[in-house]
């Protein structure tokens, strides 16, 4: 969320996609503590502003395969134990850092 209030507070949310290990060990023990009785999903976005700072030239000159090698490699992490049910992919990336133009 590019919100003041929540931008650059922490490791919630989109910010999570940052660390899809985490992501995949939170799925992890979100299916065992609930003994494998609720389905487990992901929302994500396509990424994250995670490496450049976001303004319209910068975002224009990343290119299409970078930005979907990013998202299937996070996907890819995630799903690895086969827990993950559904991913819903919420289309635009999460501007995490605070300044944007």
């Amino acid at each position: 969320c590019p919100s003041p209030k929540v931008a650059g507070k922490g490791c919630f949310g989109a910010a999570l996609m940052q660390d899809a290990t985490l992501v995949q060990q939170l799925t992890s023990s979100m299916y065992h503590g609930s003994q494998g009785s609720i389905p487990i999903t992901v929302k994500c976005r396509i990424g994250t502003d995670e490496g450049y700072q976001f303004t319209r030239d910068q975002y224009n000159a990343r290119s299409d395969e970078e930005e979907y090698q990013s998202l299937k490699q996070f996907i890819e992490t995630v799903a690895s134990e086969g827990i993950v049910t559904d991913f819903q992919v919420h289309a635009r990336i999460a501007v995490l850092g605070k300044n944007y133009s």
